[in-house]
């Protein structure tokens, strides 16, 4: 079974552009295009392939210690504009990258030079650089050793902070290597900041060309080269305006004026260099995959050559703007969705069985003839192919119960299961349907619905009222279903209901003969008794802790019952 495969926002034409024109707009170059690649960490620039690649999957859960950040989609617009921005400035900025740990160090001394000059053209990057900045400063903080080259990088984030958390572990060594640091931060040209790195590494008398050993979690680049870097009429090549223009300020020491901590480090990708994980894989010698749903070409910038001349005139004359808000569309619901995957792949393929095989078997009077088998003397010389037997198809039906009673930990579990039954049932292809109920009840997701609105639908969910299960479950088994599908309707509750209440929903399960329903009982500590009332009402319950206890107890019981119930 192939299973069907999930759209995510990245995958949309609106971010591919909206992050081309980001390109395009700061970098001033119509050569480069821009990708999404999941399995990169951050971001990063290659000269070689003339490309601008960043991983989507954006930082989540450091909300309290990073200055300036958005909420929600504005968040993600806001991340994706910094990684941009600062591998455009590479672009317009860098020389080409030394190799080594040269290279390395220049690139974390290079990211806060060329994140002063984009800001000093665009101050409204002061605070996505910030942004951007306190975010991987908080993902790395963990990993800080205090060694002095990796203070070249975490001091970018720290300096500025009101308690800097970086400490180094050889105060007298970074006290020779930190003026050295800041001097790159405002170094007139690129090849400046390769000097000054050849200073530090001369001071904790480490080759040029070793292994480094000191890396973090940072945006990668391979330096846009100094073929490409952007030449201003009046201009020494090494950018905008001379040294103390690009200096940016006093304003830089802790005010948004300056790009601070948020001026985030890249060194580790290069032709030659490993990824910014240390891994070879991400980094952007590589060749890249070719472009998918996730990228975009050159667009309007598609030329060749420099755009507009010698001046590097962008392709996108105005700032783009962030995509407009699409309601289905919930990083809430991704993130979610990331944390089930794997189980709803899992139970899609018990969902839906294979088909078995059409293959030929030996049969005494039925198919084709086979001497070879004749002159052996076998009683069977024939083969006869066996017709295949196609498994039925189920429909899915989830009552979820949304009572006050469900609220916490059995809510979250709760929504977690339902998000995976949606994907599975997605996967799979098989119609899904939620019905929500507490006090009353609605039907919230339908089979015709697109994905990503499902799932916010399924995400937005809240918990309050009583509970009444039985016009909920009346509804689920009286929905029209295809012709040769067989409902299966699944309850997820906690098992609080009224005698009344589970009389009728005993009576609605004997008079709908054709549909076969399962109670799930989801959370810690279900009552014994509980139990035993529902499976004198339904004839069967399953007791689970959570989506992956579902998943699990729910493929053992397809695994028993399921050809039965579908051949019903």
């Amino acid at each position: 079974m192939t299973l069907n495969s999930t759209r995510r926002w990245w995958h949309a034409r609106t971010w591919c552009d909206y992050g081309l024109n980001l390109m395009l707009y700061y970098g001033r170059h119509g050569r480069y295009t821009f990708r999404f690649d999941e399995s990169v960490p951050t971001a990063y620039m290659n000269p070689a392939t003339l490309e601008v690649v960043v991983g989507p999957r954006f930082p989540r859960g450091v909300a309290r210690q990073v200055r300036f950040l958005q909420r929600g989609r504005q968040q993600r617009a806001a991340m994706l504009e910094a990684y941009v921005a600062h591998e455009a400035g590479h672009i317009r900025f860098s020389c080409r990258k030394p190799g080594g740990t040269l290279g390395n160090l220049w690139n974390y001394l290079e990211d806060e030079r060329i994140e002063r000059l984009m800001t000093r053209d665009d101050a409204d990057l002061a605070q996505r650089f910030t942004m951007l900045g306190d975010v991987l400063a908080a993902r790395n903080r963990k990993d800080y050793t205090g060694q002095t080259l990796e203070g070249c990088l975490a001091w970018r984030w720290e300096h500025d902070q009101p308690t800097p958390l970086w400490t180094p572990a050889n105060p007298g060594e970074w006290a020779q290597v930190r003026p050295l640091v800041e001097e790159a931060w405002t170094a007139p040209t690129s090849e400046d900041v390769v000097r000054i790195a050849r200073q530090i590494l001369a001071v904790v008398q480490i080759p040029e060309q070793a292994e480094p050993d000191f890396f973090l979690e940072h945006v990668s680049a391979g330096g846009g080269g100094s073929a490409q870097r952007e030449e201003q009429p009046g201009d020494d090549g090494s950018g905008p305006g001379g040294a103390g223009e690009q200096d940016g300020g006093s304003g830089l020491e802790g005010t948004p004026d300056g790009t601070g901590p948020g001026t985030q480090g890249d060194g580790a990708a290069q032709p030659g260099g490993p990824g910014p994980s240390g891994d070879p894989a991400s980094g952007p010698d590589d060749t890249p995959a070719p472009p998918g749903p996730g990228s975009a070409g050159s667009g309007e910038g598609g030329d060749a050559d420099d755009l507009g001349g010698p001046g590097g005139v962008s392709a996108a004359p105005r700032k783009p703007s962030a995509p407009a808000l699409d309601p289905g569309d919930s990083d809430e619901a991704d993130e979610l969705l990331d944390e089930v995957e794997g189980a709803a792949r899992q139970l899609a393929m018990a969902l839906r069985p294979p088909t078995d095989p059409s293959l030929a078997r030996p049969h005494a009077s039925r198919g084709r003839y086979d001497y070879g088998r004749h002159v052996t003397g076998s009683e069977r010389p024939f083969m006869h192919r066996q017709v295949p037997r196609r498994p039925g198809q189920a429909d899915v039906r989830l009552l979820r119960d949304v009572s006050s009673s469900m609220e916490g930990a059995r809510h979250s579990a709760a929504r977690a299961a339902d998000m995976m039954l949606h994907r599975a049932c997605e996967a799979a292809g098989l119609p899904y349907t939620t019905v929500e109920f507490n006090d009353s009840h609605a039907v919230i997701v339908r089979p015709g619905d697109a994905p990503m609105v499902a799932r916010q639908r399924i995400t937005a969910v809240q918990c309050r009222g009583s509970t009444t299960m039985w016009p909920a479950l009346n509804t689920a088994l009286t929905l029209p279903a295809d012709a040769g599908r067989q409902v299966l309707v699944l309850v997820l509750c906690d098992g609080e209901l009224t005698a009344p209440d589970l009389e009728r929903c005993k009576a609605l399960v004997q008079e709908a003969r054709a549909a076969t329903v399962v109670p799930i009982l989801i959370g810690e500590a279900v009552n014994p008794k509980v139990v035993q009332a529902y499976e004198a009402a339904f004839g069967r319950s399953l007791v689970v802790r959570d989506h992956q206890g579902l998943a699990t107890e729910l493929k053992s019981w397809l695994s028993a019952v399921y050809d039965r119930m579908l051949s019903a």
